[in-house]
């Protein structure tokens, strides 16, 4: 899987799988402080910091660390489609439906409505590399709000219900389905993961697990 993130040269991809690392194992950190585990829990932290920098060396990730030097250096074009042009015609989209937004699945059609005359640039635009923020375009601040009741409930059943559990193999797997879901929100910030149905599935197919370990 590391190598395959390395080969993508997907930089949110890269950075969101650190965050999922570093979170899975504070969360086994601090759900185990207590336990005589603790020695399994570093061995598997110096096995993946082993394994990581092997899949380095043995992957080429000159094309990813290529791209994460162009981040700091790519000149903007007036003339083209950036991101940050992108999410800023979002936000406006969302302000003039805050409420119900313009309708799931409708974004392509209203982007085209909203984009600036004097970009010279004939790609369609059918996500907006966010997406929280598409969503409260499409959805406005009432579907948002649900959104967000959803989410709320199942991390607060999930936290609650860890800190009573002291099976070390349930952490774990628990933690894992955490910091996964943790991967699958930071990349959302930067891209439009949850609109590949594949992607979707396999999220909420990661919270139900997460849900029914903690409860079993």
């Amino acid at each position: 899987m590391i190598a395959a993130v390395l080969y993508s040269a997907s930089r949110g991809g890269f950075l969101c799988f650190l965050v999922a690392i570093i979170l899975f194992y504070f969360l086994l950190l601090y759900n185990e402080r207590d336990s005589k585990n603790s020695s399994v829990k570093y061995v598997l932290s110096l096995f993946l910091i082993i394994f990581f920098i092997l899949a380095m060396t043995w992957s080429d990730s000159r094309p990813l660390l290529a791209r994460i030097t162009e981040s700091f250096n790519e000149e903007v074009n007036e003339t083209k489609f950036s991101r940050i042009g992108i999410l800023k015609t979002t936000w406006k989209i969302s302000q003039d439906s805050p409420l119900t937004g313009i309708g799931l699945g409708c974004y392509q059609e209203l982007f085209f409505l909203y984009r600036d005359r004097n970009i010279d640039d004939n790609r369609v635009v059918g996500a907006a590399h966010n997406d929280y923020l598409q969503f409260l375009s499409e959805a406005g601040y009432i579907g948002f709000t649900f959104a967000v009741m959803f989410l709320s409930i199942f991390l607060y059943l999930v936290s609650r219900r860890i800190r009573e559990r002291h099976d070390f193999s349930i952490l774990t797997i628990a933690s894992g389905g955490l910091a996964s879901l943790s991967s699958f929100s930071c990349h959302s910030l930067v891209d439009f993961n949850f609109q590949i149905p594949a992607n979707a599935l396999l999220c909420f197919l990661v919270m139900g697990i997460t849900l029914s370990t903690v409860y079993s």
